[in-house]
């Protein structure tokens, strides 16, 4: 059963062309070195790269919300997340940001300001994307995380060189599947909850060789699709503009209203910062 998870993983990665020209896995021994030399590379790069801005379409497919617009995109590790909804002519039409365990959402429709405590569910609730800002923000910079304590289970080689394998619990449930591309990049994965049901699905495509803050230039996946299953639904990230600072201003990740004059009617606005300009 796991090498047929493995398996279709694998097609997933591939993504339309996997039907036309699926590729056989053979086995890896278990002593072989490649799986843990790829999760630690995984390691070593989410310690790198912590943080990004940017601009992105987002289009989200849900039972109850169909959505396609461009964004503008912060993150940093670990949980801190700023996304501006963009409306005609580039304004912000709506704006979450996430920090310290708070968030707050701005709806300019209405011009208020919603705060209060972050929770596992904040951005289905606003966005219909079923991931905690920690996994949000780990799974745009291409380096999610939460692997401890697992151990390789599984592990396949692929005929053009790309390499598949499960990590498991200590009590052998299965708690995730990726795949890394010849190259050695993350091209794929599955995240599962503690009875081994899939919760979320990644998979990146369209390298760009990008520079880091500190000047070393990475491969980074400028699309991104997630599923998650739990909830059907499903969310694409198109990048246009990225970049990869080491680290970001706090004021990036706290909104201000503007206070008005007495006796002026107008709904509050905006009046942090400057919008978001990668």
């Amino acid at each position: 059963m796991k090498k047929w998870i493995l398996v279709l993983l694998f097609l997933f990665s591939l993504g339309p062309m996997a039907c036309r020209t699926p590729l056989v896995g053979s086995a890896l021994p278990k002593d072989d070195p490649r799986p843990e030399r790829l999760r630690e590379d995984l390691r070593k790069r989410s310690q790198d790269l912590r943080a990004l801005q940017g601009r992105a379409r987002l289009s989200v497919e849900a039972p109850d919300l169909s959505f396609n617009r461009p964004q503008r995109l912060a993150l940093e590790r670990p949980g801190r997340l700023r996304v501006e909804v963009l409306g005609l002519f580039d304004q912000v039409a709506a704006l979450i940001v996430t920090r310290d365990h708070a968030y707050q959402f701005y709806d300019a429709r209405s011009g208020q300001l919603e705060e209060g405590r972050v929770d596992p569910e904040i951005l289905w609730r606003v966005a219909r994307i079923d991931l905690s800002p920690e996994e949000a923000v780990g799974l745009l910079l291409g380096v999610p995380t939460g692997h401890a304590g697992l151990t390789v289970s599984g592990a396949e080689v692929f005929e053009n060189g790309s390499v598949a394998f499960g990590l498991v619990d200590p009590a052998g449930v299965s708690r995730a599947q990726l795949t890394f591309d010849s190259k050695g990049r993350l091209v794929a994965m599955q995240r599962m909850d503690e009875s081994g049901r899939q919760i979320w699905s990644a998979r990146y495509t369209n390298f760009k060789s990008i520079q880091q803050g500190d000047g070393q230039t990475i491969d980074f996946a400028f699309d991104v699709e997630l599923r998650f299953l739990r909830v059907e639904a499903e969310a694409r990230f198109i990048f246009s503009q990225v970049e990869l600072p080491s680290d970001l201003p706090d004021g990036l990740f706290l909104l201000k209203l503007a206070k008005h004059e007495e006796g002026d009617s107008s709904k509050g606005q905006w009046a942090s910062m400057e919008p978001l300009q990668p």
